[in-house]
């Protein structure tokens, strides 16, 4: 019996790709998420319908417990709360339905008289944290009421592995944020890895903790690779960087034939702009009602946006092109609604001019 686990994706939707991808390479024959999946991350949808998907087992985290409940979070940090706001303002009711699905513990059994007991915490709830260091008599009164052969938890984001009392207590880890160490003091800090864990059961259990390695940088100080990509893909990121030196570092990473596809988001001006909002606005309300039930985001919400664009630059589309003139010449430019623009180049031979990525025939 082979169980693969994984915890704390926290709407990290590429680090939850890299460990399924690597779980794909092993036989197992059953996969549980042990919760934490969708609040303090930038995709929280898409990471629910990739669950959704894959059909799995579920544990209930005390994050996925809090989009539930709001208005009960007891988070002290007022910027969780925000989150967890904007969290649920971006799942639809259909995502909430899968998360009411989650089970507080799921109990698999491993054959005659062996048991794997999982649950997000602790048994006794999903805001314990079983650590390396915690007391033998703390332990206990978490474990109070439950036994089994192995025991596998998350929440903490480190990975662990403990005996006590003959039983096997494993943390698997974070796939979305894995801390150096828990507890911390002060600023956390994060490896440039996503986490999960295998539990092998034949005549005893064996563990795995695979490290999966995808690329964690800066990209205005990263070395992109030259002529490495067939394809880059950028969505809703150059507002945070600088345009023309972001899509030279693209354009020298690309193979000739190379594609790259962008969307982002631009400022609206002028006469057309203004004609083109008196839709987008109303469209945007709307579908915002669809989604949440709601006209208007919450207070928390609102706030977030108005400190996250502070430090953003949204161009105007006479800037992207003028851009895409200089460094992607031929390059195909079109404003779409709800202020968003999209940006598509083939690279051509050895001056780097453009080949129309979808010829006439």
């Amino acid at each position: 019996m082979r169980v693969a686990l994984f915890s704390d994706i926290h709407a990290n939707l590429v680090s939850l790709e890299a460990v399924l991808e690597d779980i794909d390479r092993e036989p197992v024959d059953q996969i549980v998420c042990l919760g934490d999946v969708a609040v303090l991350g930038p995709q929280p949808h898409e990471v629910m319908a990739r669950l959704a998907a894959l059909d799995c087992a579920c544990v209930m985290g005390n994050h996925d417990d809090d989009l539930l409940h709001p208005d009960e979070a007891d988070e002290v940090a007022p910027e969780i709360v925000g989150l967890t706001a904007w969290t649920v303002d971006q799942l639809s009711e259909a995502d909430l339905d899968f998360v009411r699905s989650f089970r507080p513990r799921i109990e698999i059994p491993l054959g005659a008289d062996a048991a794997l007991l999982c649950y997000h915490g602790s048994p006794r709830s999903s805001a314990d944290r079983i650590l390396s260091t915690t007391p033998a008599g703390e332990l206990e009164e978490m474990l109070a009421g439950y036994t089994a052969t192995a025991m596998v938890g998350g929440h903490n984001h480190v990975q662990m592995l403990r005996q006590y009392g003959g039983t096997l207590i494993v943390d698997v880890g974070s796939v979305g944020a894995p801390l150096e160490e828990m507890p911390f003091v002060g600023t956390p800090r994060f490896l440039s890895c996503a986490e999960y864990a295998i539990v092998h059961w034949e005549d005893g259990v064996s563990r795995r903790y695979p490290n999966v390695e995808y690329q964690v940088a800066d990209a205005t100080r990263w070395e992109f690779p030259v002529e490495r990509f067939d394809c880059v893909a950028s969505i809703a990121a150059m507002h945070h960087l600088p345009l023309e030196e972001m899509l030279l570092k693209i354009k020298g990473a690309l193979r000739v034939g190379g594609v790259l596809v962008m969307l982002d988001l631009c400022e609206s001006v002028g006469l057309g702009g203004l004609l083109i909002d008196a839709v987008a606005v109303p469209v945007s309300i709307a579908l915002r009602l669809v989604k949440s039930g709601r006209m208007r985001t919450p207070r928390e919400v609102r706030e977030v946006w108005a400190e996250h664009g502070q430090r953003d630059i949204y161009p105007r589309l006479t800037t992207v092109r003028q851009v895409c003139a200089r460094v992607l010449p031929g390059a195909k430019v079109r404003r779409h609604l709800l202020w968003r623009y999209s940006i598509v180049w083939r690279k051509g031979g050895r001056d780097g001019r453009t080949v129309d990525p979808h010829p006439r025939a």
